[in-house]
């Protein structure tokens, strides 16, 4: 409204709402006030991408059926990479005295290169379970494929949910999945929502992440499996 910032206040409120003859006078204690009553807060912004694949509600009423009910002798895994992770410090929230925040050192140097996390998530087995790479290649994604494959039986079929990924739809994995009993099921595209897998990696993230300075990717993967 012609106004210099980018962000209202509750003092630019009460101000604009008198210039603009809503109320004669108005504090902004008042404005506070009726915001909240309307359930209106300051909250930060989020990314959302908007999917535009036009099988986007076939595909996900498919994963919503595999997800309310596993079919016989079958079970569904979510699978997802996490990262890449760089060894810095990272900022993160603590308990310290008033005024006295937590310390991280500075660090520009990064010479000690990045690392992914690999995981998947046993939807109706309620089971999580990951590896930490330290390339996130074709070779590293298929190896990882086969050891989630070698856990069920071979007559169990594998419903393996996960997103477009060039590195998901190679040949080999295609091949390996028709002859292994598994049945590769892509989300939509920019819909990473549709995956359950992504709802451990905020806690994880949270709690393993934020406020963190490892020294070693072997300390890292360590605190992830802990």
């Amino acid at each position: 409204m012609g106004l210099p910032v980018n962000r209202w206040t509750l003092s630019l409120l009460a101000q604009k709402a008198v210039e603009l003859g809503i109320v004669d006078k108005i504090s902004h204690e008042s404005v506070r006030q009726i915001l909240k009553a309307k359930r209106i807060s300051l909250k930060r912004t989020k990314i959302w991408k908007e999917t535009k694949d036009p099988q986007c509600l076939s595909k996900w009423k498919r994963i919503k059926r595999l997800y309310e009910r596993c079919p016989k002798n079958a079970v569904v895994i979510c699978f997802d990479e996490m990262g890449p992770f760089s060894l810095r410090p990272v900022h993160g929230k603590s308990y310290t005295p008033s005024r006295k925040p937590d310390r991280l050192p500075a660090n520009y140097r990064r010479t000690r290169g990045i690392s992914y996390l690999l995981a998947y998530y046993d939807v109706h087995g309620d089971y999580l379970w990951g590896k930490l790479v330290r390339r996130r290649t074709k070779k590293a994604v298929f190896s990882f494929l086969k050891s989630i494959r070698s856990r069920y039986p071979k007559r169990v079929k594998l419903y393996l949910v996960m997103d477009n990924l060039n590195l998901h739809k190679t040949e080999e994995i295609v091949r390996w999945a028709k002859q292994d009993n598994v049945e590769l099921v892509y989300t939509a595209v920019n819909a990473s929502w549709m995956n359950r897998i992504e709802s451990h990696f905020a806690p994880l993230k949270e709690r393993v992440i934020a406020n963190s300075y490892y020294q070693s990717h072997e300390e890292l993967s360590q605190a992830i499996e802990e």
